[in-house]
């Protein structure tokens, strides 16, 4: 019965347009994934980027962040870091704020050649009057954004790997 189902929702996934995501896509390769660049005020923020990715391609696609010298390369950049508040009282107070970030990656192999990229932008809004504030929103939205990433990197290898059996 169980089986039935999960091929139910796999064949209604698929009218969908959805695919689902083969964790063997990473094939057991290597990729280093560099800290990413902040060139921004926010500081931090490039690390916890960073250790979000590197877990999410370890548990999802079956890749190693371990061997020397990597078989791919996965860059990143955060860019222009923002909060703000949307909406502020009679006195001056934010009642609604808003944070965005913007990520740039890429995918290279071992010689350099690029193989994917990406840009991807979130925004969250928060209210500081529930005890929400900035850095908590962004530390969302670049798990958000990890998320997206890892997801982008493991369609393209799977891609890849598609073409080469071709």
């Amino acid at each position: 019965m169980r089986s039935a189902a999960i091929a139910l929702a796999a064949l209604a996934l698929a009218g969908c347009g959805y695919r689902v995501l083969d964790p063997a896509a990473g094939g057991g390769r290597a990729i280093a994934v560099p800290t990413a660049a902040n060139s921004s005020r926010w500081r931090g923020l490039e690390a916890d980027l960073t250790t979000a990715l590197r877990g999410g391609l370890e548990q999802l696609l079956e890749l190693r962040l371990d061997a020397q010298p990597p078989d791919l390369v996965l860059r990143t950049a955060l860019e222009d870091p923002q909060r703000g508040a949307l909406v502020r009282g009679e006195i001056g107070e934010a009642l609604l704020g808003s944070s965005q970030i913007e990520v740039v990656w890429s995918l290279e192999d071992r010689a350099g050649a690029a193989l994917a990229e990406g840009r991807i932008r979130r925004n969250l809004e928060f209210l500081p009057s529930a005890g929400e504030d900035a850095r908590r929103a962004m530390l969302e939205i670049l798990d958000s954004i990890a998320e997206s990433v890892v997801i982008e990197v493991g369609v393209r290898l799977e891609a890849r790997a598609e073409n080469a059996e071709e």
